[in-house]
């Protein structure tokens, strides 16, 4: 972030007054040039023509070294102390340009302050009255005013949004209605696992049986709504029929079956059919029309 800025000159450690400090003082050059920097930054904060109240003791506390030090950039002809103040020499020459930017800046803050207040006092007559009022703390009627506060009866209101009426209805009695071929092919693409038919019967169960949460006025943001929590679920689950018995519609053949006899077309145990084969012929033949044991 950008702070206060002084020009430099890059050649001002090589320049005689700096160099007959070292040699005064018998500091490097950089210590010289550091203090220097340390009194230029402080005098462009706290000086307006190169004046400021400080002596040689006070500059010491601010920008290092001691009173000696700062007598020897007297003599150099850099400052000159006058009992309570210092000036700086030649500070058009260095600090000029920096001062007066300042002030065009304050200038140019202050004649945007204004504009805006210029600027609301034309939009909003009524509620600041005219300039000089309000800079008196009234209104146009004479009346003392609160600066504080302004009032809102002249500020646009926000208007609010209004959904466009759905095309899409329900009601118990005629039930679903403004559905079109559109409506169920993009239904049908948005949510491939959702029966429509199966999901519209399931919701006007749904809302017979909740009245009072029938009242909706986008019916088909509640269709989306509805669709997009069935295909999040997994679909329309299908009912599936009970399982049939494979016995029960494809009887085992009658070689299959236990103890069947096909001589005698009936189930007989084995003793049952060991009497039968000692029978005579006439028996067997008369058991087996009769089906009855011999």
């Amino acid at each position: 972030m950008a702070g206060e800025w002084i020009p430099i000159d890059i050649t001002l450690g090589s320049k005689p007054e700096v160099q007959e400090l070292v040699d005064l003082t018998g500091q490097p050059v950089e210590v010289v040039v550091y203090r220097l920097l340390q009194l230029w930054g402080w005098a462009s904060l706290n000086s307006a023509d190169g004046t400021a109240r400080a002596t040689a003791a006070r500059l010491a506390r601010i920008c290092g070294g001691d009173d000696s030090f700062w007598l020897a950039v007297e003599s150099v002809g850099w400052i000159a102390f006058d009992n309570e103040s210092v000036t700086i020499s030649k500070w058009g020459d260095r600090f000029s340009g920096a001062a007066k930017a300042r002030a065009v800046d304050r200038k140019r803050k202050n004649t945007e302050k204004t504009d805006t207040f210029r600027e609301l006092s034309e939009n909003f007559p009524n509620a600041l009255g005219t300039n000089s009022d309000y800079r008196r703390g009234q209104d146009s009627t004479g009346q003392k005013k609160n600066t504080n506060t302004v009032a809102t009866s002249v500020l646009p209101k926000r208007q609010k949004r209004i959904a466009a009426p759905s095309r899409i209805s329900w009601s118990v009695a005629l039930g679903w209605e403004g559905i079109e071929a559109e409506d169920r092919s993009s239904w049908e693409v948005a949510f491939p696992g959702a029966s429509i038919d199966v999901e519209l019967a399931k919701a006007t169960v749904w809302l017979a049986a909740n009245p009072t949460k029938a009242g909706k006025r986008n019916w088909a943001a509640f269709l989306g709504r509805w669709l997009a929590k069935c295909q999040d679920g997994g679909g329309t689950r299908v009912c599936v029929p009970p399982r049939v018995s494979v016995c029960a519609t494809n009887p085992l053949p009658q070689a299959r079956r236990r103890y069947w006899r096909d001589q005698y077309a009936r189930n007989m145990t084995d003793a049952e059919f060991h009497l039968a084969q000692q029978s005579p012929p006439e028996v067997k033949q008369l058991a087996q029309t009769l089906k009855v044991p011999t």
